[in-house]
């Protein structure tokens, strides 16, 4: 069924000419037919909200801003560490740099990838998760040798010790795939970054 354009009235289909006021047809489908609905339009206030949103993740807040914050700690907590291992040892000699050369990396790298991530976050870095995911398998390759080190120097080390030494690794390892996937599934992050650019650089991706 359709309506005449004029005044209103329905007419059949196929006429020329509207039977109530005799204007010609230029028929209006019934918006109730089954084949001339209207596609489906978002409401304006659900758009809003989208867009809301979408302003709001344009600045830092979050979970990104949590591990903001998590990696200041971890940046304070760090250079005290390494102040606190310099002062014990006032001279420097080949037998300070055997000792204490794995300890210091220990503290040192740790502490340079919450500095680095604090300043790529912050300045919108595009390579920030190439950053993060090179800065921390470092981490974890000298956590690594720490620990082989430990049982080479103290020879049947205890199980306490042998255990730190693995649950730091292994906490390193999961640390860097939760982390990377968050980076890669978030729409905070790639709203915030403004760029989906540090996904093709990363070295590897996870849920992307």
């Amino acid at each position: 069924m359709a309506f005449c354009s004029n005044c209103g009235a329905k007419i059949n289909e196929g006429a020329r000419f509207c039977t109530a006021c005799g204007a010609p047809t230029q028929a209006v489908p019934n918006p109730t037919a089954s084949g001339s609905r209207q596609p489906y339009q978002q409401p304006a206030q659900q758009q809003f909200y989208q867009t809301n949103d979408e302003q709001k993740y344009k600045s830092l807040g979050g979970w990104l801003l949590f591990f903001v914050i998590c990696w200041g700690l971890g940046a304070l907590v760090g250079v005290g560490s390494i102040v606190r291992t310099l002062s014990m040892f006032p001279h420097f000699n080949i037998a300070f740099i055997r000792s204490l050369l794995i300890p210091l990396l220990s503290n040192l790298i740790p502490t340079v990838v919450c500095i680095v991530m604090i300043v790529a976050i912050v300045q919108r870095m595009p390579t920030f998760l190439r950053l993060y995911q090179v800065l921390a398998i470092v981490n974890l390759a000298v956590s690594l040798i720490s620990g082989i080190s430990l049982v080479i120097r103290v020879g049947s080390a205890p199980v306490s010790m042998m255990g730190t030494a693995v649950g730091t690794v292994l906490g390193g390892i999961i640390g860097l795939v939760l982390m990377t996937m968050y980076f890669c599934k978030s729409v905070r992050v790639r709203v915030y970054m403004g760029t989906t650019q540090y996904l093709d650089t990363a070295l590897f991706r996870i849920g992307a």
